[in-house]
C-alpha cells in the first residue's frame, strides 16, 4: 500500500509544480488522473430463424474491471470542452455464461448452459463532450451537453468451463431435456468410449461500441463543495462484435453488427471538494444502460439472412480522481 501511495505522489508531484502556470479570468484548464471500478454485463444474443422473437443463444460477459485514466477539461467563459480516456488492468472479470434454447418444439426449454471465468484482456473507454452553462441563480448551473463516446471490450473464457448439454445431440437418450436434468451430458467429464476427459472449448469476444449522446446536466456549488447530476440519451448507438468459438478444427467465427436509435441511456452523479486553489478531489458515479439492439449476423463475413443478433449492456462505474488546475 505504501508503494502505491509513493507512486501516486511521484505522478502528481510534477503536475503540482506546474499547476496554475498562467492565470486567466475566462480560460480554465484542468488535468484529472482517475482510478475507477466498473461492474456490469455485456449481452450477446442470436435469435431463432423462424420464431424471430425467441432467442436461440444468449452469452453474458460480466464486465468487472479496474481502470485508470486521464480527463482534460477546458472552458472559456460558459463554453466547456472535456475529453477523457481510460484503460483496464488485465484480470479476471467475473463469469461468462452461455445459454441455448435448442428444442424447436418447445422454445421455452433451456437445453444448454455453461459457465466459466471471464477474463478482461483489453478494455478502453474514451469520450469527447461539449457543453454550455446557464446560471439562472448564483451557485446553480444548467448545461445542455453533446458527447461522443467510444468503448472497446475484449474478453475470453478459457477452455475448461463447466457445462450441461441437454439437447438431443448430447443427451444420454437422444431426446431434448432441460440443461439441469439427469439426461443432460456434463462437461468436463470422462468419455466412456475413449476414456479421455471431455472439456468445453474456449470462447473469445470483442465489441466496439459507439454512442452519440445528448442531454442535460445540473450542478450546484456551495463553498468548497460541488455536486452534479446528468442525464444523457443516445440518438444513435452502433455496436460491432466478433465471437470466436474455438474448436478442434477451424474456429467458428461470428460477426455481429447492431445499430439503433434512442435505446441507450446514461445517468451520472458527480461530487467534488476543493482542497486548494490547485487541486480538487472528485468522486463520480455513472450508470449505462443499452437496450437489446437487433442487427445482422455474419458467419465469417457471409451474412446469415435468416437469423438476427442482439447486443446490449448494463454497467455501473464509480470513479475517484484528483483535478489539477493548470490555469484559471
Amino acid at each position: 500500500m505504501k508503494s502505491k501511495l509513493l507512486v501516486l505522489v511521484l505522478i502528481l508531484f510534477p503536475f503540482s509544480l506546474s499547476a496554475q502556470l498562467f492565470h486567466s479570468e475566462n480560460l480554465h484548464l484542468s488535468i484529472e488522473p482517475t482510478f475507477s471500478y466498473s461492474a456490469g454485463v455485456l449481452n450477446e444474443s442470436i435469435y431463432h430463424s423462424q420464431e424471430t422473437s425467441k432467442k436461440i443463444s444468449l452469452l453474458e460477459w460480466e464486465r468487472k474491471v479496474w481502470m485508470c485514466g486521464l480527463n482534460i477539461d477546458g472552458s472559456y467563459g460558459k463554453f466547456h470542452l472535456k475529453s477523457g480516456f481510460e484503460m483496464s488492468i488485465p484480470t479476471s472479470s467475473g463469469e461468462m455464461r452461455d445459454s441455448d434454447w435448442l428444442n424447436y418444439s418447445d422454445y421455452s426449454m433451456k437445453t444448454t448452459y455453461s459457465v466459466g471465468t471471464n477474463y478482461a484482456d483489453r478494455n478502453f473507454d474514451s469520450f469527447f463532450s461539449f457543453s454550455y452553462d446557464f446560471e439562472p441563480v448564483t451557485g446553480l448551473s444548467l448545461s445542455p451537453e453533446a458527447q461522443v463516446q467510444y468503448s472497446f471490450d475484449s474478453f475470453h473464457r478459457e477452455k475448461g468451463a463447466e457445462g450441461w448439454y441437454g439437447h438431443s445431440d448430447y443427451s444420454f437418450d437422444g431426446k431434448n431435456h432441460w440443461w439441469y436434468e439427469d439426461e443432460a451430458a456434463h462437461f468436463p467429464s470422462v468419455n466412456p468410449e475413449t476414456g479421455k476427459t471431455r472439456k468445453l472449448a474456449g470462447i473469445d469476444y470483442y465489441r466496439h461500441s459507439l454512442y452519440l449522446w445528448t442531454g442535460l446536466s445540473l450542478a450546484f456549488r456551495f463553498r468548497r463543495f460541488q455536486a452534479g447530476l446528468s442525464f444523457l440519451i443516445s440518438p444513435f448507438t452502433y455496436l460491432s462484435a466478433e465471437d470466436r468459438h474455438h474448436t478442434a478444427g477451424d474456429d467458428n467465427i461470428f460477426h455481429e453488427i447492431q445499430e439503433d436509435y434512442f435505446t441507450s441511456y446514461k445517468l451520472g452523479l458527480s461530487l467534488s471538494y476543493e482542497i486548494s486553489e490547485y487541486f480538487d478531489l472528485t468522486l463520480n458515479g455513472s450508470l449505462l444502460i443499452v437496450g437489446d439492439i437487433k442487427g445482422e449476423l455474419y458467419e465469417g463475413w457471409t451474412e446469415n439472412k435468416f437469423q438476427a443478433t442482439g447486443g446490449g449492456s448494463q454497467s455501473g462505474t464509480i470513479r475517484l480522481g484528483c483535478r489539477i488546475k493548470v490555469s484559471g
